[in-house]
Order: C-alpha cells, then structure tokens, then sequence
C-alpha cells in the first residue's frame, strides 16, 4: 500500500489546515457520560486493508455511497477509498508523527459510519466515554462549493483525516469542554 509521504505529505496537511481555517465547524460531538449513544445500523461493512478500520455502509436509500466496483473485489470503490484513506490519516498520525492510537471499543476496529449530509456538512466525530469514539462521514460529498477545487473524493480524503484525528485527540482528553476551537484548529 502507497502511504502520504514527503512532500506531499506535507501538502496534504497544509490543505486540511486551510480549510479547516477558511471553513471553520464543529464537528466534535460529546454524549453524556451516563448514556450511550446508538450508533447507527448499516446494511454492511467492510474492513480497510490493515484491518484497522471498519467501514459501515448501506447498500439501498439515500445514504448509500456510489456501488460502482470496477476493481470487481466486491466492495464499492468508494468505500475502498475511505479504507485506503483512514488507513493512510493513520499511518502518518500514529506511525510518523507518534500520536497515540484511539482508544479500542472492544468490538472490531475503529468505526467509519458513511451517511447522508446536506452540502457543506462533511463529517462528525462521536464520542462515546473513556476517549471511545467512532465517525460519520458523507456518502457523496456532492455540491460543496470548494474555493479550492477540490473534487468529491479529495473532500472525503481530508475529512476522514481531520474526523479521525479527533478520535485520537478524544484518547487524551475526552472531556473537551470550552476548547472545541482548539480541537477543530489542531485536527489535521
């Protein structure tokens, strides 16, 4: 598997800087540590390539990501991507830049949800308790106005990193209260 690397490593960070600053959001969402939240109920999964991520999707209603599968393994190559992606976010997270990696929920790997936002809503990151979280990204990332002419698939790329990198951050501290400014600016 290619990993980001060197120069355009270093690209790919400036980018989600950017817009993580032109765009400014809130992504982070704490539940109450007395409840757990439901998370939602996919039709399937699939699994990245280094097994550390499992990927749930639907396969029929509004949430379902392109099924186009033009590699034939049986997998939509949108959510091959997402895989590939996530798998990448955390190589240069946890294996180059020596982050801790997220805390385990005891089920599987760490949790991707794809669903269906409006334009302009790229992902969340949920937190659970005790630093456990999982994601939710967009199915299509159709009809975002990029100033940087970033396609669909370039948006997801940068918010599975930025999402994923709260799932880290949540490890060290999952009580965020009044820095949520701090958290979104630091995500990559």
């Amino acid at each position: 598997m290619e990993y980001l690397g060197g120069v355009i490593r270093n690209i790919y960070i400036l980018t989600v800087l950017l817009l993580s600053i032109i765009y400014p959001r809130e992504c982070l969402i704490q539940h109450d540590p007395d409840e757990r939240p439901v998370r939602p109920e996919k039709d399937t999964f699939s699994i990245s390539p280094s097994g550390h991520f499992y990927i749930h999707y639907d396969t029929t209603g509004n949430a379902t990501p392109d099924l186009s599968d033009f590699d034939e393994n049986g997998v939509p190559d949108f959510v091959d991507e997402v895989g590939m992606i996530a798998d990448s976010a955390h190589y240069v997270l946890v294996e180059q830049m020596g982050y801790n990696e997220e805390p385990y929920d005891g089920e599987g790997g760490y949790d991707i949800y794809i669903m269906s936002y409006g334009a302009g809503v790229y992902g969340y990151t949920y937190h659970e308790g005790n630093g456990i979280s999982y994601i939710q990204i967009d199915n299509d990332y159709v009809g975002f106005n990029s100033m940087f002419n970033l396609t669909p698939i370039q948006i997801m790329q940068v918010s599975i990193a930025h999402e994923y990198s709260h799932g880290i951050q949540f490890g060290y501290r999952y009580n965020i209260s009044g820095n949520t400014y701090f958290y979104e600016m630091s995500a990559m």
